[in-house]
């Protein structure tokens, strides 16, 4: 904004004249223009009070704009906060369910390895039988009944002859 104070034609209007216009052009300022008319210094004033104003504007859309950006921020740290307690107590949940099927599988495996334990202690009846029965003989070369099977066992009943029957048995008229 130009101002022009136009006095009379003096000299000294000219010199005011081209302080106001440095004044409004920037190129100089209100203490090196020593202005001593009161209406150049209240237009400097003016100017001043502009100037600040504008600035405190500026920074309270700085501010605003801050304040608006922490808010969402703070909005997102909350959403993040909620999905990490939701996860956690999922994450609980499922720790529980492992512990409580670790321990029944624990005692399933402890009563499966006393009843091993309980087996290993009770002999086996096929322990005293051998898997193939053997023929043995005994020490005077002869096999013995009891390594003998069942065909050689006739055979040697067969060519010995019948057996009486013993005393205690009764006869039996048929015979």
């Amino acid at each position: 904004m130009l101002r022009i104070c136009w006095r009379r034609f003096a000299p000294e209007s000219r010199v005011d004249l081209s302080v106001t216009t440095a004044l409004a052009s920037g190129r100089m300022s209100s203490t090196q223009a020593n202005v001593s008319d009161p209406t150049e210094r209240e237009i400097a004033a003016s100017r001043r009070a502009e100037r600040e104003h504008s600035e405190a504007l500026a920074r309270l859309s700085a501010a605003r704009e801050e304040t608006t950006r922490a808010e969402r921020e703070v909005f997102a740290i909350q959403e993040e906060e909620k999905q990490l307690r939701a996860d956690l107590a999922r994450v609980g949940e499922d720790r529980a369910k492992a512990l409580e099927l670790s321990a029944q599988k624990t005692g399933e495996m402890t009563a499966m390895e006393a009843a091993i334990a309980g087996l290993e202690t009770v002999p086996a009846p096929h322990a005293f039988r051998p898997s193939r029965p053997t023929a043995r003989r005994a020490p005077n070369g002869t096999s013995s009944a009891r390594g003998a099977g069942p065909r050689r066992r006739r055979s040697r009943l067969t060519a010995a002859g019948p057996t009486p029957p013993p005393a205690a048995w009764p006869s039996s008229p048929s015979r």
